[in-house]
């Protein structure tokens, strides 16, 4: 008898482990847990810098308010306008220099090829070999008509108050 009491105590001291072993790692596990679940919270006030990132525990947009928002800020802004005047007379220059050297090189006894690679170095405006083709076949009044055409164009292009980031005002005005 002493020895099934001994068995019975031995296996109710290894229960009474078993549990306390148990119940230690739950209450460890769960406090563990629960400190990483629960979301930190800060004392900010208005105006101040967190000291960490804080994320949302959901996403969500007011529409209306947002738009409000950006139609007053909008409102608060002047119109933008980049006007420089001498953008313009550069671009004529560049226009009255490169029919004066397509003049010039027409005049030259040498072959076409020369000459458009020529005008290529002479000017700073952007041509395809076709372009500066085209305009070497047109006689002086041609060229004189094309010159005061594409001064007037500029003139009145480059006049226009396009505000930046403005499309209706490119629609508007592009039916020059």
């Amino acid at each position: 008898m002493n020895y099934k009491r001994k068995i019975i105590e031995e296996l109710i001291s290894e229960k009474i482990k078993n549990i306390f072993v148990f119940t230690v790692t739950f209450i460890i596990l769960f406090f563990i847990s629960f400190i990483t679940v629960i979301p930190k919270k800060y004392s900010l006030q208005i105006g101040d810098i967190a000291p960490v990132d804080i994320k949302a525990p959901r996403d969500f947009e007011d529409d209306e308010a947002t738009q409000e928002k950006i139609n007053k800020a909008l409102s608060e802004v002047l119109p933008k306008y980049n006007k420089d005047l001498n953008i313009a007379k550069k671009s004529i220059d560049n226009i009255n220099e490169l029919i004066n050297n397509v003049k010039y090189e027409k005049e030259q006894n040498i072959d076409e090829t020369t000459k458009i690679d020529n005008l290529k170095k002479l000017t700073k405006i952007n041509l395809s070999d076709e372009d500066i083709k085209l305009l070497l076949t047109l006689n002086d009044q041609e060229l004189d008509n094309l010159q005061k055409f594409l001064n007037d164009v500029l003139i009145k292009v480059l006049s226009l108050d396009i505000r930046e980031n403005n499309l209706e005002d490119v629609k508007k005005h592009s039916k020059i």
